[in-house]
């Protein structure tokens, strides 16, 4: 299964998801999916209860909505992993994430429980990305949203995905 997961060349994703990999430090995966929660721990359990639906701006997202985009965006970037990497031929649907977050429900949930979740899709993503994913297939090629992507390219995402979030938090909500 995939031993090495090298910060994926720039023909392997399209050009908005540079942003995402380029958050993510070094050049591997492995500490990341070693301890899958280490950084994730320290931010989200340090929210204040009186600012789990605070807004910084009319039409922006609340903590606990923030956390539930990082959930479902990371659950379809496995999916459409899984599906590269199994050599899915189909083009994979896009989303749209502002949907997604009004669709949740999340901000009627506790932190603990989306913390939970997100401890729980990232256990599975670490499980995806060392266990069922072959580094021959890490590489593979496929469609999502109408662009070429790799499973290598996905796993950076992934991670970087939720950096992003997490600075956003911090510059944002907890300063």
């Amino acid at each position: 299964m995939a031993t090495k997961i090298v910060r994926p060349d720039d023909s392997e994703y399209p050009v908005f998801f540079r942003a995402y990999i380029m958050q993510v430090p070094g050049n591997g995966l492995a500490p990341l999916l070693r301890a899958p929660m280490a950084h994730s721990v320290g931010v989200w359990n340090v929210i204040p209860a009186e600012k789990e639906l605070f807004r910084y701006a009319d039409g922006k997202w609340t903590p606990k909505e923030m956390l539930g985009h990082i959930i479902d965006t990371e659950r379809i970037m496995q999916y459409r992993a899984l599906c590269i990497a199994r050599g899915e031929k189909q083009s994979l649907p896009g989303f749209e994430e502002d949907d997604y977050v009004k669709n949740s429900n999340v901000n009627e949930r506790t932190m603990a429980s989306l913390f939970a979740e997100l401890t729980t899709v990232r256990l599975s993503t670490q499980w995806l990305f060392e266990q069922s994913i072959a580094d021959k297939d890490l590489i593979r090629t496929g469609n999502a949203n109408g662009r070429t992507i790799t499973p290598r390219a996905l796993a950076w995402v992934i991670f970087g995905h939720e950096l992003h979030h997490i600075n956003i938090l911090k510059e944002r909500y907890l300063s």
